[in-house]
C-alpha cells in the first residue's frame, strides 16, 4: 500500500511562492548573451555563469530555481544539483527556513563578500551571426534578510574563455548584470509579521556579449 510520509519533525512544507520565502515579489531574472558578430562558425566556447549563493555563514542569498541555455543544441551545461536543489518549483516540499540573524552587506555585493556558485556550459558549432542566450531566474532569499536593512546592487556574471575558439585567440570577456535590492515598507492595512521585507528593484539585467571571429 502506498503511505503518505509527513514532514520531518520542526519542518514545514513550502513551495517557491509563499510568502514566507519571499513570493513572487523577490524573484528576479538574468540574461547573459553571447554573440557570434563574424561569419566563421566559433567551435568551441566555455561560458562559466556565476551567482552568489549564500552568506558567508551559510545562509541562502539568491536561490537559483531556473537555468535555460538557447539555442539548446548550441549549449552543454553542468547543472546537477545546483538548479532548484530544494525542488521548490515542483511541489511544497518540507523543508527547515532559519532565519538568519542581522547581517551587513556592502551596497555592491561581489564575491569577496559572500559565497558564490557557478555553472559551466559549453557552447560548440556557434554559426556565424548567431546569438546564445544564458538565462537564470533567481529568488532573493527572504528569511535570510528579514532581520536586516539591506539595500545593495547584486550581480550575476557570464566569464567567457575562448581558449578552445581558432579565432579567438584565448581571450577572456566577461559580462554582468545587476539587480538593486531596495527595503519595503508594506501598507499599514496589510502589515504581518511575514510580510515580504525587501523586493528586488530591477527585475531583468541583460548584457550583451560579442564574441567576433574575424581575423
Amino acid at each position: 500500500n502506498d503511505s503518505v510520509t509527513s514532514p520531518p519533525k520542526n519542518q514545514t512544507q513550502y513551495a517557491l511562492t509563499d510568502r514566507i520565502l519571499g513570493g513572487e515579489k523577490a524573484n528576479f531574472r538574468h540574461e547573459h548573451k553571447v554573440q557570434n558578430d563574424g561569419s566563421n562558425t566559433i567551435s568551441s566556447l566555455t561560458a562559466i555563469f556565476t551567482w552568489p549563493s549564500h552568506t558567508k555563514d551559510g545562509f541562502i542569498l539568491a536561490y537559483l530555481y531556473n537555468f535555460n541555455c538557447w539555442p539548446a543544441e548550441l549549449c552543454q551545461c553542468e547543472i546537477r544539483n545546483k538548479v532548484d536543489p530544494l525542488l521548490l518549483t515542483e511541489n511544497k516540499q518540507p523543508l527547515s527556513v532559519p532565519t538568519a540573524p542581522e547581517i551587513t552587506l556592502p551596497s555592491v555585493i561581489t564575491c569577496a563578500d559572500v559565497i558564490c556558485e557557478t555553472i559551466q556550459c559549453h557552447l560548440t558549432d556557434i554559426p556565424g551571426f548567431t546569438k546564445v542566450t544564458i538565462e537564470a531566474s533567481l529568488k532573493l532569499w527572504q528569511p535570510t534578510l528579514t532581520h536586516s536593512s539591506i539595500e545593495a546592487k547584486l550581480s550575476t556574471s557570464v566569464t567567457i574563455d575562448t581558449s578552445g575558439s581558432t579565432f579567438l585567440n584565448g581571450r577572456m570577456h566577461q559580462s554582468a548584470a545587476s539587480t538593486d535590492i531596495i527595503k519595503y515598507t508594506p501598507p499599514a492595512e496589510i502589515s504581518t509579521t511575514n510580510i515580504t521585507a525587501l523586493i528586488v528593484g530591477v527585475i531583468v539585467g541583460l548584457v550583451l556579449l560579442a564574441a567576433t571571429t574575424y581575423i
